[in-house]
C-alpha cells in the first residue's frame, strides 16, 4: 500500500470516527444559536492559525511545519457548530513579539477591528506553543496585551497551550502545576480569567507516514474542541477592548529652534528689556527731579537771603574797619569768611543752573 493511500484510508477512518461522535450527541431541545467572538494573541508559530482551522474541522491535519507564520495580518472566520448550536466569530491576529513593537501591533489591531465594527470579545486567548516552551517573550507580551487593552480584559483572558496532542491527563497536571508554582509565570498565570486549556491538532509525520497514533491524537483533539466549545458558551460578559490612555511623562525637554531665529528672537528680548528699563527710569526721574527741583529752589533762597544779608553787614562794618584803620595804622580784610562763603555760593548757584539749564531748557536763570 502506498503512503498515498495510506492517508486517505486514515483520513476516511477519522472522518468517520468524528461523524460518529457528532451523531452520538444527544439534542433534547431546540436551543437557539449562541454568538461568541473570540480572540487569539501570541507569538509567531504558537499555534493561532491552527486553533481557528481546528475548531472549524477537528479532522484536518496541521500543515507541516515551517519556520515562517502564516499569519501576517488580522483576518476573521465565522464558524458555526451545530451541537451545541453556536456560531464562532475567530479573529486571528499578526504575531506579537514580547519587545517594544507589540504597542504598534495591538493598535493596528484595534484599529483594523474597530473599522469591521469587532470591538468586543467574550474571549481573549493568548496562545503558546508547547514546544516553543514559554520564555520571557510571553511575559511580555502578555504584560503589553493588559497595558494596551487595559485590565478589563483579564476576566476574558484564557491561555491556550497548542501541541498537545498527545499529552495524557498525568503530563497535562504537571504542566499546570509547573505554571502556577513558576517564579516567572506564576504571577501572570493569575491574570487569566478563563484558566488555562489545552489543544493540538493532527500531527503532520504520523499522517503522512500512516501511523496508527494519528486515531488517538484526532481523540484528544476532539475532546480538546469540545472543552473549548462549553467555555464558549459559557455565561461569559463580553468585554471591550480599547486602547488605554498613556500617563504624560514627566520630563521637562529642549524644542529644537531653528538657529537662523535664534539670534533675532535674542535681540528682541533684549530690546523689550531695554525699553523697559527706560521706563523705569523715566518713571523715577518723573518722580525725583520735582523733588530735587524743590529742594534746589529752597536752598537758592535761602542762600540769596544770606547773601543780601551779609552784604548789607559788610557795609555796616566797612565804617568800623576805617576807624580801626585811623587807631592801629594796620589794613584787616572785614569779615573775610563772609566773603569766601559768598564766592562759594555764587560758584554753587552757577553748578545748579547749569543742572537745571539741562534738565529744563526753558529755565531761566536766577542771576
Amino acid at each position: 500500500m502506498t503512503a498515498r493511500s495510506k492517508e486517505e484510508q486514515l483520513t476516511n477512518r477519522i472522518v468517520q470516527e468524528f461523524k460518529q461522535l457528532e451523531n452520538a450527541k444527544i439534542t433534547t431541545e431546540k436551543i437557539d444559536v449562541i454568538h461568541r467572538f473570540i480572540l487569539l494573541l501570541g507569538r509567531t508559530n504558537s499555534g493561532k492559525t491552527t486553533l481557528r482551522y481546528t475548531l472549524a474541522n477537528p479532522t484536518r491535519v496541521s500543515n507541516e511545519l515551517c519556520l515562517l507564520s502564516e499569519s501576517g495580518t488580522t483576518e476573521s472566520e465565522i464558524i458555526k457548530c451545530e451541537k451545541p448550536p453556536i456560531s464562532l466569530t475567530i479573529v486571528d491576529t499578526q504575531s506579537l513579539s514580547g519587545n517594544q513593537d507589540d504597542e504598534n501591533k495591538l493598535v493596528n489591531i484595534y484599529e483594523t477591528l474597530s473599522k469591521r465594527g469587532i470591538t468586543r470579545f467574550h474571549l481573549i486567548c493568548y496562545c503558546i506553543s508547547f514546544d516553543a516552551g514559554i520564555r520571557q517573550q510571553d511575559v511580555d507580551a502578555l504584560k503589553n496585551i493588559i497595558d494596551c487593552y487595559g485590565e478589563q480584559i483579564m476576566p476574558n483572558l484564557c491561555m491556550i497551550i497548542m501541541r498537545c496532542e498527545s499529552k495524557t491527563d498525568g503530563q497535562r497536571h504537571r504542566i499546570r502545576t509547573e505554571l502556577q508554582q513558576d517564579h516567572q509565570f506564576k504571577d501572570i498565570v493569575k491574570q487569566f480569567g478563563q484558566g488555562i486549556q489545552f489543544f493540538g491538532a493532527l500531527n503532520y509525520d504520523d499522517w503522512h507516514h500512516g501511523n496508527e497514533t494519528v486515531f488517538d491524537q484526532f481523540r484528544v483533539v476532539y475532546n480538546y474542541r469540545e472543552k473549548l466549545l462549553q467555555l464558549f458558551c459559557g455565561d461569559v460578559k463580553p468585554c471591550g477592548i480599547q486602547i488605554s490612555p498613556k500617563p504624560i511623562p514627566q520630563l521637562t525637554y529642549m524644542t529644537p529652534i531653528d538657529k537662523s531665529l535664534a539670534h533675532g528672537v535674542y535681540q528682541q528680548s533684549v530690546v523689550s528689556q531695554n525699553v523697559k528699563r527706560s521706563y523705569y527710569i523715566m518713571a523715577i526721574l518723573c518722580i525725583c527731579l520735582p523733588m530735587l527741583c524743590y529742594c534746589f529752589a529752597n536752598y537758592i533762597a535761602r542762600n540769596d537771603n544770606n547773601i543780601i544779608h551779609e552784604s548789607s553787614i559788610t557795609v555796616e562794618d566797612s565804617a568800623f574797619a576805617a576807624v580801626d584803620l585811623c587807631d592801629t595804622g594796620h589794613h584787616s580784610p572785614p569779615h573775610d569768611i563772609s566773603s569766601k562763603s559768598s564766592r562759594e555760593s555764587s560758584v554753587f548757584h552757577r553748578i545748579i543752573d547749569r543742572f537745571l539749564e539741562f534738565c529744563f531748557p526753558s529755565y531761566n536763570s536766577f542771576e
